[in-house]
């Protein structure tokens, strides 16, 4: 942190001031009394005296840094310029006493040295590509002194400090450290009171005693230019001081150049394959020979098996920031290329000879969609990626199928609703009754006069590979009443089960009739 002259004069706004800064600027470091200084003065301290007297008698250096106090500025600078004749720098201050001075000096150099410890610390951690968790911990910890929560966008908690000795949490901290971010009761409270909005106008760090926590506290956007969230620290080890705000502005700096950071290399990762994958998706690509030749040098990074995944931010609501769930899926899950997409998130995983995605990778996926309230198509597995178009519109169709059985934020794998979309195309053309096995047409008519379940029995009884117990188990009834039902349809209908043609009709004509 750079200080001269002029930064000392800003302290002393209420008071009629003159400066003159020396030819050579260099930084100050702290101040001295004239009079009590050892005489090997340094350009790197201000020294303070209230007399002219004392300045003759001292053995000045040329371009020293000055500050007298007297009662007639326009005229201590006269006298001054007609008595020193080697060139100083100087501020004269009217109208305050040198003991007042040197208390205000104190503070500023105090806060001043701590911001600038606290900036040289900070200055390493961005070289060396240290975590925003590391960055918050290191500032509240040794700094601040006080409980720091820092939130993205989409006010989901990413990063905090709040283990102090005896530190006294609240039930609302203890609430958003168990959920990682707002709850309703935050979100209330924060649209009531218009905090947020505040805090999102302001660069300047704002303080508000908050009747939910019960005690005050600090905050601050990340930046106002963009949403990427907002810091708070509470009050709950000591008051807030002066120095707090300029170390937590500090804090709010540096959080910011490390986001803005990790975004560049998030946006600079895979450049190419962004604009490849953005053309294959408008479909501006013809995937001719010629084309596929110019394009091998994509070789390496497509090539193999591939899942398309999908996020739809517009269904997943308004507080779904699509980068912050981007930086989810590509820090949680490797091998995996992404793209924003208008307001959807295309996840390539790239699984090179694997066919399937790993149980790990599955329940990761999806707990990033539960745990950020998004809806998330995933394709079938695909290995020309000339193809994404059809797999990406193949997840997005997962979602349309799968949330008309589960409205709620999750992963919607195709496979699992393969069978409802087929049968929903083939309904659009075709009447299911009309194309109806007619024994399973029978038996369906049959089950809706008597109330019983025998073409569900049939199907499942095939399923099983027409083992009666293994069937009866699935449909959690005896083995006798399957035995009954079973010689029920044969009195019913007439079927050739060895012919594996008539079983797949029968199981067509079954999801067909049951889904209409």
């Amino acid at each position: 942190m750079f200080i001269n002259l002029t930064h000392i004069q800003q302290l002393f706004k209420d008071k009629k001031t003159i400066v003159h800064n020396p030819d050579e600027h260099l930084c100050l470091t702290g101040f001295q009394y004239l009079k009590m200084a050892p005489t090997s003065y340094t350009h790197h301290m201000v020294y303070l005296c209230d007399s002219l007297e004392e300045l003759e008698k001292a053995p000045l250096l040329q371009n020293m840094n000055l500050l007298l106090v007297s009662d007639n500025i326009k005229k201590a600078e006269t006298e001054f310029k007609s008595r020193i004749t080697i060139p100083m720098g100087y501020l004269l201050i009217e109208g305050i006493e040198i003991m007042d001075v040197t208390l205000e000096l104190q503070r500023f150099f105090d806060t001043s040295c701590a911001v600038g410890f606290l900036a040289d610390t900070f200055m390493d951690y961005l070289i060396e590509d240290t975590s925003i968790q590391q960055i918050v911990e290191h500032a509240a910890r040794n700094a601040l002194k006080n409980p720091v929560l820092v939130f993205d966008a989409s006010f989901n908690l990413i990063a905090s400090y709040t283990d102090f000795p005896d530190n006294k949490l609240s039930e609302s901290t203890h609430r958003l450290l168990a959920n990682k971010g707002f709850s309703a009761a935050e979100f209330n409270q924060a649209k009531n009171s218009r905090i947020h909005e505040r805090m999102m106008s302001s660069e300047e760090p704002i303080t508000y005693y908050n009747e939910m926590v019960g005690n005050n506290q600090m905050l601050c956007s990340i930046t106002t230019k963009r949403n990427w969230g907002h810091i708070v620290m509470d009050d709950t080890n000591h008051p807030f001081t002066p120095t707090d705000k300029m170390l937590f502005y500090l804090l709010k700096r540096v959080l910011h150049e490390r986001m803005q950071k990790n975004e560049f290399l998030r946006n600079n990762k895979g450049y190419n394959y962004e604009h490849y994958l953005r053309d294959l998706l408008d479909g501006k690509i013809a995937t001719n020979k010629n084309f596929m030749d110019r394009m091998n040098y994509f070789n390496a990074d497509f090539s193999g098996n591939f899942f398309c995944l999908v996020v739809e931010g517009a269904r997943s609501g308004n507080l779904v920031d699509i980068k912050h769930i981007r930086n989810q899926f590509e820090n949680k899950l490797s091998n995996t290329k992404s793209l924003i997409y208008g307001d959807q998130l295309v996840v390539l995983f790239c699984m090179g000879n694997k066919q399937n995605l790993s149980k790990e990778d599955l329940k990761k996926a999806t707990a990033i969609c539960v745990d950020q309230g998004i809806y998330a198509g995933l394709s079938n597995q695909f290995s020309n990626i000339t193809e994404i178009h059809d797999y990406y519109k193949q997840a997005l169709r997962s979602i349309e199928i799968g949330i008309q059985y589960k409205n709620t934020p999750g992963m919607f794998r195709y496979q699992d609703y393969f069978m409802q979309h087929m049968m929903n195309l083939f309904i659009q053309k075709e009447s299911a009754k009309t194309y109806c096995h007619p024994a399973m047409r029978t038996l369906l008519e049959y089950d809706e006069e008597n109330q019983t379940q025998l073409a569900d029995s049939l199907i499942e009884w095939i399923k099983c590979e027409r083992n009666a117990s293994a069937a009866a188990d699935a449909m959690q009834i005896h083995r006798n009443t399957m035995i009954y039902r079973l010689k029920k349809i044969e009195e019913l209908v007439t079927i050739d089960y060895d012919d594996i043609k008539e079983r797949q009709y029968l199981a067509l004509s079954h999801e067909l009739n049951k889904a209409k």
